[in-house]
């Protein structure tokens, strides 16, 4: 039944429609028709599932910030309700307006350059300006829109600076939060490095505002990241040292009570205490569940029956919070205690001798690890797009001191407070000396090669690779299928997608935001023109999208990079690429900040495979400058011709025309983003193009692309698309002349929490 409530509320995620309220209620009044006759649970279990997930949907669908209020400035009282992450110079944190009928769900904010510190607690009157949540859409990259959906973010924004902004009052946070911030302080003073520091918090408190981003790389890398979530692992420690504390009061004071009921009830309310400490995130949720439902067999003296405990947390989890089921903390929790249940039950019973204990201890370990890894392979590898080759013989190492030392000194530290301050910060010392240790073994660990496999974007034959590993989980030790597991994961391991067929060229423009990035891949050849924008607050889109991108088709070398001119939102990502990947060739329209480059000049052209690529501007003769240094590529295969055109100006474009070089041609990204300073009557008649392709962020400061700029093109005969309203485009471009119509990554993957384009769709 459990099975059947989970899947129907799995089945509404693949629709790209918001469910109407009319369809919500038909299923509310079909469910009460039936269920007093239906004998067919399951049915009835699929509409339920279906039911709650998409009443759910609608209900954050419809607190999200009203179109009316999106990008104006707004006066607004709030409180902080997170612990603000400060990164590079921005603050980021979640706040809730106060009295405010505009925004009625929570909001994640950024201030760059914040005056004073901001704290959890903390009560402001800022001056902000909001949009609906909205993120960028390619193939290969993080959903920012589903994550923004699952927590329930009615609006993202940014603080205008000004003398509007007052701290109001500070801390009005609960007594959990103030317990939470208390212990931060303690870790803050302790000595060692700031990363132990970070991970401790995240693991005692689910604190993780301090990890940084190379942590989470490194952890990622070697199949560790579950150690940052608070799990069965932590609840369980916390609820044993609980229970048996109170076996011994209840011992040395007589106490005239059951003592194990008495012990397992003051466990139970310690582990729930310990969840609401922890954020009451999904594994600590099925945890608690799970001991709530063991405490209660075992005073009524009934046996535990694992399965259908699980099964009845997993229901209750989703009518808690039924959008929870898009998390990946819901699918590996479940599936982890799944697995480690199926596998005691495979356990058989050993008569050994005491000192033979050991030695098979250590067997079942080493069983129990490479059984998790081959079993949760299929969810890792979509989840996080990574193979973890080093994940079983780390996490042989890293488990056992974690859950015997780390996990223990560090619950001590937590409850020894007020007079046994002293013993708390010595408890809390030791954790952090064994957090130093698993933390060097972890980044010895990443730092080797073949320690981590980032996996391409599965499909056709490649779901059944994914699939193999299971035969290790499913089938009998000994069985002679049972290791076509390993030809499973080497198969993984070599998986490519697809790329171009012969004779053919892919040319990607990514939705980067406001900038320019476009990926140009043929005959084991791949291009970059422009690398898109970095950010005021750190980071860049080559790290969040380009690279991930890359990584989904499989590419781990760039032959030639084109950076069209120096703008931060064409050349921003340049030395992330760089620094990460293996790069060739680097051209670029005017000289780069400590890059050497060379420079781009019309007339030089060269071939790879069917594709001849030449730049028909700036003329070496020249020294252009800004926008108007920017190369102009021209790429051709046989009668197909794509033209890419940075931000080139009227002065660029008048001479380009002058020249009579310009010919009609299919696809040309419009320059400027569509700016007026551009699309010059004269070069939009010279290109006459079928696709005209807009590189802009969506609800833009500045309008682009310009109304009147689009009906230029659209009266030249082309097709505009902007990749703020279509996501990710692709063209195939053949050599057979036949131009297909394009791949638009935002419509073609709509789900129903993807927001609908407020603004004019082009």
């Amino acid at each position: 039944m459990s099975l059947c409530l989970l899947a129907g509320a799995m089945a509404p995620q693949l629709i790209s429609f918001r469910p109407h309220s009319g369809l919500i209620v038909a299923l509310l009044v079909a469910l009460l028709v039936i269920l007093p006759w239906c004998r067919r649970s399951d049915i009835v279990c699929l509409l339920a599932g279906g039911t709650l997930f998409m009443a759910a949907a609608t209900e954050v669908i419809d607190s999200r910030l009203a179109p009316e209020y999106a990008r104006e400035s707004m006066l607004v009282t709030l409180k902080v309700v997170e612990f603000p992450a400060n990164r590079r110079g921005s603050t980021t944190f979640r706040a809730v307006a106060i009295s405010d009928r505009r925004i009625t769900a929570p909001m994640r904010l950024s201030w760059f350059e914040a005056p004073v510190r901001v704290q959890l607690g903390d009560v402001w009157r800022l001056q902000i300006v909001l949009r609906r949540p909205r993120g960028n859409s390619n193939p290969g990259v993080m959903d920012t829109e589903a994550w923004l959906f699952r927590e329930r973010i009615g609006a993202t924004g940014y603080v205008v600076g000004g003398p509007l902004n007052e701290l109001r009052d500070s801390g009005f946070e609960s007594l959990v939060d103030r317990f939470r911030k208390q212990f931060l302080a303690r870790i803050a003073r302790q000595s060692g490095s700031d990363d132990s520091k970070a991970i401790l918090a995240a693991i005692v408190v689910g604190a993780r505002h301090r990890m940084s981003g190379e942590q989470w790389l490194r952890y990622a890398r070697t199949g560790t990241s579950h150690l940052m979530a608070i799990s069965g692992l932590h609840i369980g420690l916390a609820t044993m040292g609980a229970y048996f504390l109170a076996r011994i009061i209840l011992a040395l004071f007589a106490v005239r009570i059951n003592h194990v009921t008495a012990s397992l009830v003051f466990a139970l309310l310690t582990a729930a205490i310990y969840v609401a400490i922890s954020g009451f995130a999904v594994p600590s949720q099925r945890a608690v569940i799970m001991l709530c439902l063991t405490t209660t067999a075992i005073i009524v003296r009934r046996t535990v029956c694992v399965s259908r405990m699980l099964a009845l947390a997993a229901a209750t989890v989703l009518f808690v919070n039924s959008l929870s089921v898009l998390t990946p903390g819901f699918k590996l929790s479940f599936s982890a205690v799944a697995l480690l249940f199926w596998f005691s039950c495979r356990l058989k019973p050993r008569s050994e001798l005491w000192f033979q204990r050991p030695v098979h201890a250590v067997r079942v370990l080493i069983a129990m690890q490479f059984f998790l890894a081959f079993g949760l392979l299929p969810l890792t590898g979509l989840a996080f797009d990574r193979i973890s080759l080093a994940a079983p013989f780390i996490n042989l190492l890293a488990v056992p001191l974690f859950s015997l030392v780390t996990v223990p000194f560090a619950l001590c530290g937590l409850v020894l407070t007020g007079p046994l301050t002293v013993v708390g910060d010595l408890a809390i010392d030791l954790a952090l000396q064994s957090i130093r240790v698993i933390d060097y073994m972890i980044a010895r660990a990443a730092e080797f090669q073949g320690s981590s496999h980032s996996l391409p974007e599965v499909s056709s034959i490649g779901w059944l690779y994914l699939l193999l590993p299971l035969s290790w989980v499913l089938l009998p030790p000994g069985f002679p299928g049972r290791t076509i597991a390993i030809l499973g994961v080497a198969a993984l391991l070599l998986w490519r997608p697809n790329g171009a067929p012969p004779g053919c060229l892919d040319a990607t423009i990514l939705d980067v935001g406001q900038g320019l990035a476009v990926v140009v891949e043929t005959d084991g050849y791949v291009m970059l023109y422009d690398t898109g924008p970095s950010y005021r607050g750190g980071g860049t889109a080559a790290e969040s999208m380009l690279l991930p991108f890359l990584s989904s088709r499989g590419i781990q070398r760039i032959d030639r990079i084109v950076v069209s001119h120096s703008d931060l939102d064409h050349a921003g990502g340049v030395g992330a690429l760089v620094s990460t990947l293996s790069v060739g060739e680097i051209i670029s329209g005017d000289p780069l900040d400590a890059m050497p480059t060379g420079q781009c000049s019309s007339k030089r052209s060269w071939r790879r495979g069917p594709a001849r690529f030449t730049f028909l501007y700036p003329p070496p003769e020249i020294d252009h400058s800004g926008n108007n240094a920017s190369c102009v590529l021209l790429i051709e295969l046989g009668d197909t011709q794509m033209l890419l055109t940075g931000d080139i100006e009227k002065p660029a474009e008048t001479q380009l025309v002058s020249q009579r070089t310009l010919t009609r041609v299919d696809i040309v990204t419009v320059p400027h983003h569509g700016s007026r300073t551009s699309s010059t009557a004269p070069f939009v008649q010279s290109l006459r193009p079928t696709y005209a392709i807009v590189s802009a962020a969506y609800g833009n400061q500045w309008g682009f692309p310009k109304s009147d700029v689009v009906a230029r093109w659209e009266d030249a005969g082309a097709v505009v698309l902007n990749t703020a309203t279509s996501g990710a485009i692709g063209f195939r471009l053949c050599t057979s002349g036949d131009l297909k119509p394009p791949r638009e990554f935002r419509r073609n993957s709509r789900r129903l929490w993807h927001d609908v384009p407020q603004y004019a769709d082009y």
